[in-house]
């Protein structure tokens, strides 16, 4: 039944220019940042780290595109930190390709490295060629609007400050 209710819901997203990321999303000064990567990469751990921040997701974020501009919305689809207390949803700030490190550093992602970062990132329920042509002509309008980096993190809270240094 989840797996009906995920498609109908990414069908719906897609139709709004929009689609599902495995993604966790925290609002931070009252913007979005989107935390992409595979399990075990830190998506929780980022959630975690957020202190008073309002969490979104820590699994499944939904990117919608309104009037323009791109938001970030929980969806019922959670993962370890369980269901949001918060899907108010906020403007997009950035998304970030997350690996856990050592240190911290990132590096902005141009258009085409970022489609490539997404691929694995995102929920495709199908395989017809419109599916995928919509997804592709969205993650093109999308990384033309929203700029995307790689980010290696040490999990600390000071992960917060090194974003507001260098994320302006």
């Amino acid at each position: 039944m989840a797996d009906l209710i995920r498609l109908l819901y990414a069908v719906l997203l897609l139709k709004k220019g929009g689609f599902f990321l495995h993604a966790s999303a925290v609002v931070h000064q009252e913007k979005v940042y989107v935390f992409c990567g595979s399990s075990g990469s830190g998506k929780t751990t980022i959630t975690r780290l957020a202190g008073t921040r309002p969490v979104l997701t820590d699994e499944t974020t939904a990117v919608i595109k309104k009037h323009g501009n791109y938001y970030g919305y929980a969806t019922p689809f959670y993962g370890d930190a369980g269901p949001s207390k918060n899907n108010s949803g906020a403007p997009l700030k950035t998304i970030l390709f997350i690996n856990k490190n050592h240190r911290f550093s990132f590096k902005p992602l141009k258009h085409g490295e970022a489609i490539r970062h997404f691929l694995p990132n995102i929920f495709m329920a199908s395989n017809d060629k419109q599916w995928i042509d919509r997804v592709f002509e969205n993650l093109l309008l999308l990384t033309k609007r929203i700029q995307c980096y790689n980010l290696n993190f040490r999990p600390e809270t000071k992960l917060w400050r090194y974003l507001d240094e260098h994320l302006k």
